[in-house]
């Protein structure tokens, strides 16, 4: 187990009982088979401290009122530069609705989702109420796959992918500061996503033909916080060049870059990329492992410009 704790996301690390054998179904990691449902036979239960606590069906969930929206998730294991993110068009009902059909009580802290598989976690009640909080039932156009959390999971724009709960079955509003199996661990509660920014090409190890135009690019991601600037260092930080940004797909993706560069020196070279959100929040270049609160740094890859 604590290879699975050093190596996979906290999403499923340490919930990988003796003997079991990891699955892989890009981008879902998982252990076990994989929670499979009848849609006839599951229903979701909203219950805790509300005046109206009610249980519907995924056909009555099915007909409640919509929202689509664009969203990249990151897992909180994820190192500087790695590849634990993803982007996708979900479509879901919004949890606020949700909460408001069951009035919640005053004194309520916390919002407690718990799957199928026993997992659970929270997140504060001002997260819940916020408009992009969905229990998603669908990805990119289509029902929502098995792997990704059938029939419904949370989607909470701008923390960390352990908190999006998958296979759910049971919401509970609650007055105390209920802490999940991670946040057990030592692992961040609020969960909020780090600034971060990656290259994603040229490759590390490259080689670059000198006096030729090539493109470095890559993402940058900030939750829900939106991206404003990009910079990329083509001199192991000397100097710094401002990159261009494509439009995103929404203020909750990512945000592609790009950088025109025509090296006109051979020898080794260091890029370097960091961000800056819409807030005016700058990267962190200061460089932590993933535990507890999520990585922090600056990407950095050599290549040869031959």
């Amino acid at each position: 187990m604590g290879l699975f704790q050093k190596s996979y996301p906290p999403e499923i690390a340490g919930r990988i009982p003796p003997g079991q054998r990891l699955v892989k179904t890009w981008p879902v990691l998982h252990y076990g088979p994989i929670p499979t449902f009848d849609g006839a036979n599951w229903d979701l239960e909203v219950s805790g401290l509300v005046e109206q606590p009610f249980t519907l069906s995924y056909q009555e969930l099915l007909a409640l009122p919509m929202q689509q929206q664009y969203e990249s998730m990151m897992c909180i294991s994820n190192e500087v530069g790695g590849q634990y993110m993803s982007n996708a068009l979900w479509e879901g009902v919004r949890l606020k609705d949700l909460l408001e059909r069951a009035e919640v009580k005053t004194g309520a802290v916390k919002v407690v989702f718990y799957a199928v598989d026993d997992y659970s976690d929270s997140i504060h009640l001002d997260k819940a109420l916020e408009p992009t909080t969905l229990l998603a039932v669908r990805m990119n156009g289509a029902t929502l796959p098995q792997g990704h959390g059938f029939p419904v999971r949370m989607l909470v724009p701008g923390i960390y992918g352990m908190k999006h709960c998958k296979w759910l079955t049971r919401i509970q509003v609650v007055s105390q500061d209920y802490q999940g199996y991670w946040q057990e661990r030592g692992w961040s509660d609020p969960a909020p996503i780090r600034l971060t920014s990656r290259i994603d090409t040229p490759l590390v190890g490259s080689s670059i033909p000198a006096k030729q135009l090539t493109y470095v690019g890559g993402v940058a991601f900030s939750g829900n916080k939106g991206i404003s600037e990009v910079d990329i260092s083509l001199d192991g930080g000397n100097s710094w060049q401002l990159a261009t940004l494509k439009r995103p797909l929404s203020t909750l993706t990512w945000v592609l870059w790009e950088y025109p560069w025509q090296p006109t020196s051979r020898g080794f070279s260091t890029l370097i990329v960091r961000a800056v959100d819409m807030e005016g929040n700058v990267q962190d270049p200061n460089v932590e492992p993933p535990a507890p609160d999520g990585s922090s740094g600056y990407h950095t890859i050599d290549v040869s410009v031959v």
